[in-house]
């Protein structure tokens, strides 16, 4: 399973990243982000998912398109 933040298992090693929407270019390439230079974006722009993250996903909610108990 892949997931942000995940390297894939290919030669250039390219990791999921999230990106900003200024960063959807028509010359973006995964090539771009690879566990090599990952680190350093994540302390330059600092963890774009992590405010997606704040709020606990209930699987059973998502997949039935309701609220979940938790």
């Amino acid at each position: 399973m892949a997931s942000v933040y995940s390297a894939r298992a290919e030669p250039h090693a390219s990791v999921s990243t999230p990106l900003r929407w200024s960063e959807m270019v028509s010359d973006l390439s995964p090539r771009d982000f690879t566990v090599e230079n990952v680190p350093g974006r994540l302390k330059k722009v600092g963890d774009l998912w992590a405010k997606g993250m704040k709020k606990t996903n209930h699987l059973p909610g998502i997949v039935d398109g309701g609220e979940a108990a938790a």
